[in-house]
């Protein structure tokens, strides 16, 4: 099971399904507003096009789709099945178009016969009605629209057909093809008053619901997209937690970049607040909590713009890597680097808290080069990306020596070696003048002394007029 299939779990899915349906009921309301501003201009439009008392009628029913709208979104919103009210009024809302489009105007005083009213191209309306549909981000709502939409007209269009009066190529005999007469029947059914062309309505029906298809699978593929890119963003927000963002879109491509478990060889950091157990005893919890992410987001900042991972945090500690989840060019040197950074980062904090009357806090730093075991670790609800080995062992301790040896960075010999075969420029070169050897360390659990570097001395001495920052 990779990494990334872990982290889409049942209850995000849950999560995801809900928010979708949130979108759903913020799809329809905003469709409700949109065919209310589109009622209301084609109401106006009705006022200054149609004379009176004909334009009243039409008037009319503008003001009665204009109540429908209002009584469904009162209705969707104090209902325990809001999507079965909302199925209903738009089986009302089409039914009503229909019935509108196709019979004759009461208060007008024309002869025009109701079949005339069919080949005016008034279907074209009901696309409006679709348009409508789409922007409730529901598939189903869609499909559910071109529907009854088109079961309303087919209806309406077959009671128009079934009249005494009514002509269709069904109830006509006209000549073949092959007869000359043919023609002139043919055209002389088509414009007669009273001719309704069933073939039309089926090329209607046909039009419709492809469009209708088309539009809901449009919608459909829009809300995978959503949950695509939702699946995408979680993924990177949870890589963005442990990784420097020039890696995050990297590991966002792919589902295995943390399942595999490899050897490989890293430079370990830790850094670590000096003391402050001490210094909390006297600040309220809330001071605690906000010095704590004031030092972490530093912390995180200096390691991330030089190419490192945070492996995890450590109450007033941080554990960084550099190489991982892929080993770079010059994993050491910018492990290096990044001590150097830090101790600056952290010198102006201080001065910052001095100017508020706050006092300095000591750094201590460790870093270590060698190989590790890389890999997640913990329940696939809970996993934990991280470096196992005694490269580990032994920069935790350098970062604990620091107090022992007054000095605020110790690097281990293997990191200055490795750092000094990467380094190809006068700026790196300079940085590893910025280290002295100073006297082997004992470590516990390791049998020989190992060889070590600090700081320099006199790389240290803007901080001479700062008690208690070393």
């Amino acid at each position: 099971m990779s990494v990334t299939s872990m982290v889409w779990d049942e209850t995000t899915q849950a999560r995801i399904s809900r928010a979708m349906r949130g979108e759903e009921d913020a799809g329809l309301v905003f469709a409700l507003a949109a065919r209310t501003l589109a009622l209301l201009v084609v109401g106006v439009w009705l006022a200054v096009e149609v004379p009176m008392p004909r334009g009243a009628y039409y008037l009319g029913l503008v003001g009665l789709f204009l109540v429908l709208g209002a009584a469904h979104y009162l209705t969707r919103r104090r209902s325990v099945h809001p999507t079965v009210w909302t199925a209903l009024f738009i089986a009302v809302d089409s039914s009503l178009l229909a019935v509108a489009l196709i019979l004759p105007n009461p208060l007008a005083d024309s002869v025009w016969p109701i079949q005339g009213n069919l080949r005016i191209h008034n279907d074209l309306y009901l696309y409006i009605w679709l348009a409508l549909a789409a922007i409730s981000y529901s598939p189903f709502l869609v499909i559910w629209t071109g529907v009854t939409t088109m079961a309303a007209w087919s209806l309406a269009t077959w009671w128009v057909a079934s009249l005494p009066e009514t002509i269709t190529e069904v109830n006509q005999h006209l000549a073949t093809p092959a007869d000359p007469l043919w023609v002139d029947q043919t055209f002389g059914m088509f414009f007669d008053p009273y001719f309704v062309s069933l073939t039309g309505w089926q090329n209607q029906v046909v039009l419709f619901l492809i469009a209708t298809g088309l539009v809901a699978a449009a919608v459909w593929r829009s809300r995978n997209l959503l949950v695509r890119q939702a699946r995408a963003e979680r993924a990177r927000g949870n890589l963005a937690r442990f990784f420097s963002p020039n890696m995050v879109e990297q590991l966002a491509e792919s589902d295995d970049a943390l399942s595999e478990v490899r050897a490989q060889e890293v430079a370990v950091l830790f850094i670590d607040l000096v003391g402050f157990t001490q210094h909390a005893e006297s600040l309220a919890p809330t001071a605690v909590i906000e010095l704590l992410r004031s030092f972490h987001q530093r912390s995180a900042k200096v390691i991330f713009d030089h190419g490192g991972t945070i492996d995890k945090y450590m109450g007033d500690g941080v554990m960084a890597t550099f190489g991982t989840p892929n080993a770079g060019a010059k994993d050491a040197l910018s492990a290096l680097h990044c001590t150097c950074a830090l101790r600056d980062t952290l010198r102006e904090w201080n001065n910052d808290r001095r100017a508020a009357g706050e006092p300095a806090l000591q750094t201590g730093i460790g870093l270590h080069f060698g190989p590790v075991v890389v890999g997640a670790v913990g329940d696939p609800r809970c996993l934990e990306f991280t470096v196992v080995g005694d490269t580990v062992n032994v920069a935790s301790r350098l970062e604990r020596l620091t107090r022992e040896r007054n000095h605020p960075i110790i690097v281990s010999a293997a990191t200055i070696e490795m750092a000094e075969a990467q380094a190809e420029t006068e700026a790196e070169t300079a940085l590893l003048k910025r280290f002295e050897r100073i006297e082997d360390a004992e470590l516990r659990g390791r049998s020989a002394r190992i060889p070590i570097w600090a700081l320099r001395r006199d790389n240290r001495r803007e901080e001479a007029t700062a008690p208690g920052d070393t």
